[in-house]
């Protein structure tokens, strides 16, 4: 999608940020850079750019995202087909669609099934090629579109639906595939080196996630088939990559100051404005595909840019839970000096702290929906659910070191976790993926096998 008014506000207030608003200095500004801290800046970017090639990160696009010969790329020639799937299911679903928990309790209308079958197998098929890239000028930066993340959501949403009614149905065997093309989705938009693409893969793992809860449900009495879901959980857990993500973003913020064009201008107010309302869209026949920019005050952002992403990912790329924690504390630490290129300080800090909280909650989640449907198996041979998670041979620890909680009421019973806070504020038992934000942060799964 195309880049917000809001979102330029954030962009154009970073690129302040970098060195405030004035009127003195060797670029004019009072700001919170000294002339020697620009002039350092400015002298250090050269030394700062071959430090991020020594680490490995992106400098061109080819870099970010090698290409993949057409016959390997699921995505190859999907987009069209894909767009036009979701246009017709909207248009089937009219202006008011059900929500997803809506549609697992419905059977799908015919005219839907009809749709979104063909659709389905076809995106089956290509999901088993090694790789899932849909076409992108990545050196557009900011301005890069994304149209495909929505359809790809929807996608997931028909697979649980179907797979729900497949269960109900005694189709265990084809519901439990849904499931798998389900999570195989997940990862395939995971591939994308994006933030947004993270946390779109987070998404669609858990509306899979919730339709494994609805057909466990389902297949209540048969817990032979109960293992299997269990055993196909653990085998498809998704997890996120935030390291992929930071090197997309190192990229993007790369891109944009080399092909942002001050023209003369040296007051940072100037450059805001060309960013909030530039005068043409960026043309792909003109971009700079490589090197530094030339102008001084972009050779001053990139810089600083470049200082913070090296600090950030110097670490072990493996170690997701070091890559969020160096990231949101190098943004917070060069929002107390206050000299930060924006990128990284104005946005990316809350930003990758929101989006570490639901890469984290989704790791618990993995373990929670495992060991909800192996309670659901042991409820299936004793004929009752477990007085405890320990009644069960369970533990289960959360993203925060606590164990996870269990809670039983009138035949429901959810896995959850207290949140960052420690408090309890308990379990919801209307809705199967969770989070109590009304009066915390409690989230959770609830299974639900007594309800008619």
């Amino acid at each position: 999608m195309p880049m917000t008014k809001k979102a330029k506000v954030i962009l154009a207030l970073s690129i302040v940020g970098v060195c405030g608003f004035g009127g003195c200095g060797v670029l004019g500004f009072i700001g919170f850079m000294t002339a020697g801290d620009v002039a350092a800046a400015e002298a250090g970017l050269e030394a700062q750019y071959a430090r991020s090639i020594e680490l490995g990160l992106p400098v061109t696009a080819e870099q970010l995202r090698p290409p993949v010969p057409a016959a390997e790329n699921g995505a190859e020639g999907f987009a069209p087909a894909l767009l036009d799937w979701a246009e017709k299911r909207e248009a089937l679903l009219g202006e008011a669609p059900p929500k997803f928990e809506e549609m697992l309790a419905k059977p799908r209308p015919p005219e839907i099934a009809k749709l979104d079958d063909p659709f389905l197998a076809d995106l089956a098929v290509r999901l088993q090629r090694p790789a899932f890239q849909f076409e992108r000028d990545w050196d557009l930066g900011p301005e890069l579109l994304f149209p495909e993340f929505a359809p790809l959501r929807d996608a997931s949403k028909a697979l649980g639906w179907r797979s729900v009614n497949r269960a109900r149905a005694g189709n265990v065997d084809g519901a439990l595939e849904d499931l798998r093309i389900g999570f195989r989705l997940a990862g395939a938009i995971g591939q994308e080196p994006t933030l947004i693409a993270q946390l779109v893969a987070v998404a669609v793992a858990g509306q899979t996630q919730t339709g494994a809860v609805a057909v466990s449900e389902e297949i209540k009495d048969r817990p032979a088939d109960l293992d299997r879901l269990a055993d196909l959980l653990q085998k498809s857990a998704h997890q996120a990559d935030p390291y992929l993500a930071c090197r997309g973003e190192f990229y993007v913020g790369l891109a944009l100051l080399r092909n942002l064009d001050p023209g003369n201008e040296t007051d940072p107010r100037a450059v805001v404005e060309k960013v909030l309302e530039p005068k043409k869209p960026l043309d792909p026949a003109t971009l700079r595909r490589d090197g530094l920019p030339e102008n001084k005050l972009l050779r001053v952002f990139l810089s600083r840019h470049l200082e913070l992403w090296n600090e950030a990912l110097s670490g072990d790329p493996k170690d997701r839970i070091d890559v969020i924690n160096r990231t949101v504390k190098m943004g917070r630490d060069a929002e107390k000096k206050r000299t930060a290129s924006f990128i990284l300080s104005a946005i990316l800090m809350p930003t990758f702290s929101q989006a570490g909280t639901h890469f984290r909650a989704l790791d618990t989640r993995n373990e929670k929906v495992v060991a909800g449907v192996w309670i659901m198996a042991w409820r299936a041979r004793n004929g009752r659910l477990p007085a405890s998670l320990e009644e069960a041979g369970l533990e289960v620890i959360d993203n925060y070191g606590r164990p996870v909680r269990f809670a039983e009421e009138s035949g429901s019973f959810a896995l959850y976790s207290v949140g960052e806070d420690g408090r309890d504020d308990g379990p919801k038992f209307d809705v199967r993926l969770w989070t109590n934000r009304e009066q915390g942060d409690d989230f959770g799964l609830t299974w639900m096998p007594a309800r008619p």
